[in-house]
């Protein structure tokens, strides 16, 4: 028997190759001097021995971000100066920004990559111009964005704003990224940016309550006697609550409980619990909301104007974002006299992630066990330990999702209840499930057409717009 016989996938690879070195040949390529693309370096934002300490660094490093509103941003603001950071919201991107992102960004990216990314290098440009150099820059500034998985481009982001950044001559620019599914401790040993449970609870707070003023913008100011009015009671609230944010002190235990514990492991699983059970019956964040409230309703409106309500759907940036970014699509409906329905899309996009991991990460593969080994009929413990084990795992999980959505609950009742309500994201994957398989994921996955879905078929408004960003 001839075992050297060679599969017929072995021999059309082999004329493949050999067809290959004949065109490299012929057009005098040399297949060793070929420079393959390789991702721009990650710059970590570690802690640097010419600083005395982590906190001098911090004080002498600008934390820049942006991407959302300048509602949400101004609040970040806040919350991230209250943790002991310099940070600076950037201005809202316009047409210059983006056409830098494309300047120097990789092609077949999308709007909200240009406009992010460019919106960095302009602001950079902008230091430059006004007398720092590019090491200066490099230095004291660092750009704080989130990343996500793929398929959807959101996972490449972060590598690509770095290749950006180094086309614009900002080799070694730090961008430091927050993992979305990485949890609410994504602390690194060095690292200057400490992403522990204070960080991250400051900065929901701040992206809750920032859905909930973009909200009330939108509603009242359709129906406002006085034009400004309402932009005016809006600019005095976000003064206000980034105050409120920034010198809300962090929770921290009672001397005497650090005492009772200061000789068991139990402390910092102690002071994980306090903290939040004290966001959770705090009531700092829903006054703070209901003097903001007071603000507003001295705006003078006319309840009886008719306008038509205009809902927008489609790409989180595209339906999110303000300016040049979605082509001022806000304004422009608002001129023609409607009233754009916001709902809180930064928070249902916060728990997006939850989701996706509780339903595919968890109950979808229940049943497949690890290293594929299944145990033995003969041991019904191991069974049910490990049933046990995955029972607790989306126990906690449907608990966060509850405890999130009573906070955004909170934060909404602030406001009387005028207001759109959290999206039930197990709602909107029942009514889809027809027509679209929710695991595919893909940036806003079922979210998207379960709006269009919900909004068209409960008569909630009057058009609805579906928006996607151009490549």
């Amino acid at each position: 028997m001839n075992w050297t016989h060679r599969q017929p996938d072995d021999v059309i690879a082999s004329k493949l190759r050999a067809r290959q070195r004949e065109l490299e040949a012929e057009h005098g390529l040399d297949p060793t001097a070929i420079s393959h693309y390789h991702r721009s370096p990650d710059y970590a934002f570690a802690y640097d021995p010419k600083y005395k300490s982590i906190q001098e660094q911090r004080d002498n490093t600008v934390l820049l971000f942006g991407g959302l509103t300048r509602k949400h941003e101004h609040l970040l603001e806040g919350a991230v100066r209250g943790l002991g950071y310099q940070c600076q919201a950037l201005p809202t991107p316009d047409l210059e920004a983006f056409n830098l992102g494309k300047e120097y960004g990789n092609n077949g990216f999308c709007n909200p990559a240009y406009f992010t990314g460019g919106n960095v290098i302009k602001y950079l440009l902008e230091l430059e111009a006004g007398g720092l150099s590019k090491d200066e820059i490099v230095e004291k500034y660092a750009f704080l964005t989130a990343g996500y998985c793929g398929p959807c481009r959101f996972g490449l982001y972060e590598g690509e704003l770095r290749l950006a950044l180094r086309n614009a001559g900002f080799e070694g620019f730090r961008v430091e990224l927050i993992k979305i599914t990485g949890g609410l401790d994504q602390s690194a040993a060095g690292a200057v940016v400490d992403m522990n449970l204070d960080f991250f609870l400051a900065i929901i707070n701040a992206l809750l309550i920032g859905d909930v003023i973009r909200q009330i913008r939108y509603q009242v100011r359709p129906y406002e006697l006085s034009s400004g009015a309402t932009d005016q009671a809006l600019e005095e609230a976000l003064d206000y609550l980034h105050d409120v944010l920034r010198y809300k002190q962090p929770y921290e235990l009672s001397p005497v409980w650090k005492r009772l514990l200061r000789h068991s492991n139990l402390e910092k699983k102690v002071a994980f619990l306090g903290r939040f059970l004290h966001l959770l019956r705090t009531s700092y964040y829903p006054e703070a909301l209901s003097t903001v409230r007071k603000k507003f309703d001295q705006i003078a409106i006319d309840p009886f104007r008719v306008c038509p309500i205009v809902k927008i759907v489609g790409e989180f940036s595209a339906a999110t974002a303000e300016g040049d970014m979605n082509f001022k699509m806000f304004e422009f409906l608002e001129q023609e006299g409607a009233e754009v329905l916001v709902d809180p899309s930064v928070s249902t996009q916060l728990m997006f992630p939850l989701f996706r991991y509780k339903h595919k990460i968890l109950i979808d593969r229940r049943k497949v066990h690890p290293n594929g080994e299944k145990p033995p009929a003969w041991r019904p413990d191991q069974r049910l330990r490990r049933y046990l084990r995955y029972l607790k795992k989306v126990a906690i999980l449907t608990l966060a999702e509850r405890l999130y959505a009573r906070q955004c609950s909170r934060y909404q009742h602030a406001f009387g209840d005028i207001l759109h309500g959290l999206a039930d994201i197990h709602t909107l994957a029942e009514m889809t499930e027809m027509i679209y398989n929710w695991r595919c994921g893909a940036g806003e996955g079922h979210l998207e057409i379960g709006k269009n879905i919900y909004y068209h078929t409960h008569d909630y408004c009057h058009m609805v717009l579906s928006l996607k960003p151009f490549g």
